[in-house]
């Protein structure tokens, strides 16, 4: 679903460069109005275009459109050509990194909850920490990934708000299990389970987020 939400945006994007006329934008804070072209939101640093002024996106009261320019049309279905692009890569990656995390977790469940012999805690403590880890590694590079990348629209902002959300629990969750391949406490199993379905919800949420951000551009 949101493969399809985002080829369908990217065609938009490049169907609208030729022609569309686009407003600049007027961005208001509590001490200044700035108009500009576009602009460029990473983390919770709003930035200006063609300029060196940035703001805490916390104090920007409003952004609104202003004027008819060709080039602020460029700039901004330009950047959203590649936001939804950036999107669509890390979210295969994501993908990718999910199936590894499945497996593992299937690995785990398949054990006895609470009365594991000695064989078999000898046997997982020596598969499953490496492969735990290269995972931990990489699904830290990925939530390092989002957090760098550039958002045009300030609509867009809580789809990424989300997706850290569920980098947050995936990322417990790989400490949980962890957690339990040192000391075998079954708690640490309920844990990591919970933290997934946490995760779970979180990416079904951005799901959502992004696609009515999405529909809601003009």
């Amino acid at each position: 679903m949101i493969r399809m939400l985002l080829a369908a945006v990217l065609s938009l994007c490049v169907l609208a460069w030729a022609g569309e006329l686009r407003a600049q934008y007027r961005i208001i804070t509590a001490d200044a109005e700035v108009s500009a072209p576009c602009y460029w939101i990473h983390g919770s640093t709003l930035h200006v275009c063609e300029s060196d002024q940035s703001f805490d996106l916390s104090t920007v009261a409003a952004i609104e459109r202003e004027g008819l320019d060709p080039l602020a049309a460029g700039l901004h279905r330009e950047g959203l050509r590649r936001y939804f692009a950036h999107v669509s890569w890390l979210l295969d990656r994501e993908h990718e990194l999910l199936e590894k995390d499945s497996k593992i977790t299937e690995r785990l469940e398949g054990m006895p909850r609470n009365t594991i012999s000695r064989s078999e805690r000898t046997e997982l403590s020596g598969e499953l920490p490496g492969a735990l880890e290269e995972l931990s590694l990489g699904v830290q590079r990925l939530r390092q990934a989002w957090g760098d990348i550039r958002i045009t629209e300030r609509r867009l902002v809580q789809p990424s708000r989300v997706k850290s959300l569920q980098f947050l629990a995936w990322t417990m969750a790989l400490q949980d299990r962890l957690r339990y391949l040192k000391t075998f406490d079954p708690t640490h199993r309920d844990y990591a389970l919970e933290h997934m379905r946490q995760a779970g919800t979180f990416r079904d949420s951005f799901g959502r987020h992004l696609e009515e951000a999405a529909g809601s551009m003009p």
